[in-house]
This record gives structure tokens, C-alpha cells and sequence, in this order.
């Protein structure tokens, strides 16, 4: 364990022992969304765009190997939440949700007596998913920005001022917890003018969902234009370093933030291309899943901070460690660890493997790290790939060069310890719980598409699986028939409409996206039958106005890369243009995406 350079006259530290004197009357657990760790100052970023969380990791702990339990947030946010892998919670597809025999942290401190309040930008973690639980008060901010055309993201300035506004309509005085999720890392990346002083790279995309679309795709980006990106990327997470520091300060004059513990991580980072990939949610690679983790705790003794703390930890030992310092028990389900001995120094060497895993999106990877050495396997590898890739992250941070092939006995021994984990996962699995997308609210869905959580492509296919009519240059060319008068990122659709999807081996589902008033055409219930290739009809009722996202079995794959989707509905719609009389039903079916996953 590194101590660093104390802050003369300040600290807030702990008395010996393995958690705080006195619970903080105050906890706020803070994630920022998609912030890779070597984006902090205090993990030795050059850029300073942190400098509120560093000056936190002055007065606090810097763990400087936190790894997160998963590369996208819902997995990755359930673990800090409930203290266990999301394997074992069933948290790790994008229909999965907190199952309610899971218990949180919230509804544990909750019990405690503390009050409960949460302010999250990211509905990917949200409400419908099961993450309201246990708060008194789950809200998302109001500001919002976007780019021209582009769905609205939630800002950081909305999250601090809502985040306030909560603690200002209290009631009465008490013990809060505060959980906070910042989006601005997160695509789209909007421009933050003058934030930065550097000079914005003249690449030929900015930050837009569509561009990033055009961009994801194209073969032949420049230097330019993935520098233009990252240039944005670090705008948003000093926009947002900002206003974590205006709640700081609204803390400090609400006389809440002496007796405060901070803190703050992230869920997953970002790939900005180290392995190839803009985004995150792709593998688990170190950019993806190394975050930064401080913790500042409350009440001031004899303890000289910051401390450095080189042990690897997992994000799932966030809660334990907030309920060692509250000091509550943790409930049985919880599977993580505090790490307060590891602050106070009796327990400074105790590492344990950590794991991470990604079921995403026909993706399946798992990665053991035991100490420096990391093992990764892509669990749905093709026959005659590269399933496993081994890392000495001592020698090899950027896990540039796999060792697997010339250290087999090292492979293998992670390898069983990887299928281990793996195994005790699955027999102390809780009962997992789906949301259907169709039951989704307008607010939640924009949000999900904002984020770019609907509507992605999700194969390599020379012909497009998915067809996203939020993106400008979709498939146009594979709209057979039926979809007509592109508009406001959406196309209307016929009673009878056909469509060619590239299909792969990993493609399970059709799956269609959508809005219907079917007061304005007066027929109700819509029935949709969906054929695949010819084969028998899968029918679909929508039976209420408003967004719906429908989905079914595909046939077992023939050894074709594409396929035809036809789909037909119980009413004649008719496009403007090709109605004969005023009194034809006008066309109302909207569509937004359709394709395969």
C-alpha cells in the first residue's frame, strides 16, 4: 500500500479498526458513466480534466485497481447495488432486471433509517429495470441537451441541481444516502465550447448518434477522426468533473459534506479503439472494465490521507464497504467485501481473484484476474479463433501481446478457476426477471435510444441485420416493400411490408420496434403476423396505443446469410400519396428499427 503526499491541516480518516468511528450521516455513492480510470488525474492522467475528483482522492483513498464486473452498466451497476456478479442475479441481457428477491443497498440502508435518493441520467439502470428499489425518492433530471435531430441526453448540471433540489425538500433533518449516475462520458458526445484548452481535431465526424453510426462503420477512419472523438469524450468528463464539483460545494453549505462519506467510481469504461472498438460493451479488455474507485470517508482523526491502495478490488465490494461504514450488517445475499481493512492496513495483501463477464448482444466473454496475470475467454468463439488470451498486465497493461499460446500451463490453470466461478454463479443463481421493451414508457424508450441501447446493429454481415431508421445511411437498399415517407427518425408501414436481413449463426430473434395510435385508425387490437423465409406465421397482437418493440423465435439457421422478413397487419393502411379518396385509413404504423439479434 502507497501513501501519498498528505494535504497539510486536512484529512478525514478512520480510527484503527475496519470501518469509520461514527457512521457518516451523509452517503453519496457517485458513478460516472463510461469514465475509463486513466482519465483521472489521480490515476495519472496528463490532460487535468478532473481536478474536483481529484482534489476528493486528496482528502480519501484512490484504489488504483478497481475492476468493474462488467463492460456495460446495467450488469456492471447491479453488482455495486447488490454486492454480487451479475450472473448470479440474472442481470446481464438487455430484456434482464433486478429480480425482487434480490436485496439492495438501498433498501438495506433504508432500514438503517437513512433516507433514501437517487437522481439517475442513465435509464438503462433505471426504474423499470428494478433499481428504483429500496429509494424513497427515484427521479431523473430535467435539463437535457442534444445535438440538431438527436434524442436529448440528461445532463451532469441537471443531475447536481435535481440532486440538491431533493435534499432541500426533506422534510425533516436525518441520515441520506445519495445515489448519483452521471451520463456525460457516455455517447453521444456533445461539444463543451472553451472547456478544454486544446484545440478540437478537424475529424470528419462529431459526436452525434448519427455520425457515430457512420462512423462505427466506416472502413477507412483517419487519425483525425478518432482523435476528434476522444477530444470530446474528455470534454464531457471535464463538463462533468464541474458539476460534480458545484455538488460538492452545495453539500458544503448545506453543512452535509464534513460528515459525508464519498464514493465515487464509474460502471464501465470506454474502448475509444485500444482494441479496435469506439464504444464499450464489446469485450473486457482493461479500457473497458479498469474504472477509477475513491472513497472519501467522514469524520477527521489522527489517519494521514490520501492513501493509496494497490490492491485489486471488484466494484460488487462497494456496498459491503458503505455498510461497514454505516455501521450496518451486510444481509446474507451480499457476496462482496469491505474493504475497509484494506484502508486501515490489516488486511494490505489479501487479493482474490476478480472476475468480469459480458452476455451481450450474441457476446459472451468471461476474465478471471488473479493478481497481475488476467485471463479472458470468449465463451462463443468460432471454431479454429483464439477462445482464450492471457495477459501479464505488470509487463503487458495494454494487453497488447496474449500469452496463451506459450504459457498453456498458466491458461489452464485460470482457465479452471475461470470454470469454477463459473459453475458456483449458476448454482447459487437467484430466478431472473425480464422486462418486455413493449411495457417501456416514451421517456424510458427515448432515453434507451438516445443512448444508443436500442436500435444497434449487431452483426458483420455484408447485409445489415438491423436496420435503424435513426440512422441516415441504413440499408435503404434492403427495404423490399411496404415502408414509406421517411420521417423524423422513423418510417410508416404498410399493411403488408418485406425486408432483407443479413443473418449469422448467433441470430436467435426478429425484432421490430415501433408506435401505433390505434384510436386515430380505429382498429384495435393490431394483429401482425411475421413470416421468416416463407415459414408459418408468428403472430403479434398490439392491443394499446403508444411505443411497442416485438420479438420472436427465428428458425434454426439453413446456412443463409440473409434472410426475408414479411409482415402483415389486420387493417388497410395506405400511404398518402397512393390513397384514391380522402376516406382510405391513413397510414399510422410508425417504425423505427427492425431487424435480428
Amino acid at each position: 500500500m502507497e501513501r501519498l503526499v498528505p494535504l497539510a491541516a486536512l484529512g478525514f480518516a478512520l480510527l484503527t479498526g475496519c470501518q469509520p468511528a461514527l457512521p457518516p450521516t451523509t452517503v453519496a455513492l457517485i458513478v460516472v458513466d463510461t469514465l475509463r480510470a486513466d482519465h483521472v488525474g489521480a490515476y495519472g492522467s496528463p490532460w487535468k480534466l478532473t481536478p474536483h475528483l481529484d482534489a476528493i482522492a486528496e482528502e480519501g483513498v484512490v484504489f488504483s485497481d478497481a475492476v468493474a464486473t462488467s463492460s456495460w452498466t446495467r450488469s456492471s451497476v447491479a453488482s455495486m447495488l447488490t454486492a454480487r456478479y451479475p450472473s448470479s442475479i440474472q442481470v446481464f441481457g438487455r430484456d434482464h432486471a433486478l429480480a425482487p428477491s434480490v436485496t439492495t443497498l438501498a433498501e438495506v440502508l433504508k432500514e438503517q433509517g437513512y433516507a433514501t435518493l437517487a437522481v439517475s441520467s442513465n435509464a438503462n439502470a433505471g426504474a423499470l429495470y428494478g433499481f428504483a428499489r429500496g429509494f424513497d425518492h427515484f427521479t431523473t433530471p430535467e435539463l437535457t441537451r442534444s445535438y440538431p435531430d438527436d434524442l436529448p441526453i440528461h445532463t451532469a448540471e441537471g443531475v447536481t441541481t435535481k440532486a440538491l433540489e431533493l435534499l432541500d425538500q426533506r422534510e425533516e433533518p436525518g441520515p441520506v444516502f445519495l445515489f448519483l449516475h452521471y451520463i456525460d462520458p457516455h455517447d453521444p458526445y456533445l461539444p463543451q465550447p472553451g472547456i478544454l484548452d486544446e484545440e478540437e481535431p478537424a475529424g470528419r465526424f462529431d459526436g452525434s448518434r448519427r455520425d457515430l453510426h457512420r462512423m462505427d462503420r466506416a472502413q477507412d477512419l483517419t487519425d483525425e477522426d478518432r482523435e476528434r472523438i476522444r477530444f470530446l469524450y474528455r470534454g464531457e468528463i471535464r463538463y462533468c468533473d464541474r458539476w460534480i464539483g458545484a455538488l460538492l460545494r452545495g453539500l458544503e453549505e448545506r453543512e452535509l459534506l464534513d460528515d459525508a462519506l464519498l464514493v465515487i467510481t464509474s460502471d464501465h469504461g470506454e474502448g475509444l479503439w485500444d482494441h479496435g472498438v469506439r464504444a464499450h460493451g464489446r469485450d473486457l479488455y482493461e479500457e473497458m472494465i479498469r474504472v477509477p474507485l475513491i472513497v472519501r470517508p467522514a469524520r477527521a482523526s489522527a489517519m494521514r490521507f490520501p492513501i493509496r491502495v494497490d490492491t485489486p478490488v471488484s466494484l460488487r465490494d462497494i456496498a459491503p464497504t458503505i455498510l461497514d461504514a454505516a455501521a450496518a450488517n451486510a444481509p446474507e445475499s451480499f457476496r462482496g467485501r469491505s474493504l475497509w481493512p484494506l484502508i486501515d492496513g490489516s488486511r494490505a495483501n489479501a487479493a482474490e481473484p476478480l472476475f468480469s463477464e459480458l452476455q451481450l448482444d450474441h457476446r459472451h466473454f468471461a476474465a478471471v484476474r488473479d493478481g497481475d496475470v488476467k485471463l479472458i475467454e470468449n465463451r462463443l468463439a468460432a471454431a479454429g479463433s483464439a477462445a482464450l488470451e492471457l495477459y501479464d498486465l505488470s509487463r503487458d497493461p495494454g494487453e497488447q501481446v496474449s500469452l496463451a499460446t506459450v504459457e498453456d500451463a498458466s491458461a489452464r490453470e485460470l482457465l479452471d478457476t475461470l470454470n469454477r466461478w463459473t459453475q458456483s454463479m449458476a448454482d447459487g443463481a437467484v430466478e431472473g426477471t425480464s422486462i418486455n421493451a413493449s411495457s417501456l414508457d416514451e421517456a424510458t424508450l427515448e432515453n434507451l435510444r438516445a443512448l444508443g441501447y436500442l436500435g444497434a446493429p449487431s452483426s458483420d454481415t455484408d447485409v445489415a441485420s438491423v436496420i435503424d431508421f435513426a440512422d441516415p445511411d441504413h440499408a435503404a437498399d434492403q427495404l423490399i416493400s411496404g415502408f414509406y415517407e421517411i420521417e423524423n427518425q422513423r418510417r410508416w408501414m404498410t399493411d403488408e411490408a418485406s425486408v432483407l436481413l443479413g443473418r449469422s449463426a448467433e441470430h436467435t430473434k426478429w425484432q421490430l420496434e415501433g408506435w401505433i395510435d390505434l384510436d386515430l385508425v380505429g382498429v384495435n387490437p393490431l394483429v401482425l403476423d411475421v413470416r421468416v423465409d416463407g415459414k408459418p406465421a408468428d403472430q403479434r397482437v398490439i392491443d394499446g396505443s403508444g411505443f411497442f418493440l416485438l420479438s420472436g423465435a427465428l428458425p434454426p439457421a439453413s446456412g443463409a446469410s440473409q434472410l426475408q422478413l414479411d409482415i402483415a397487419c389486420n387493417a388497410d393502411f395506405v400511404p398518402a400519396h397512393r390513397r384514391d379518396s380522402p376516406d382510405e385509413r391513413h397510414l399510422c404504423t410508425i417504425i423505427r428499427s427492425v431487424g435480428l439479434r
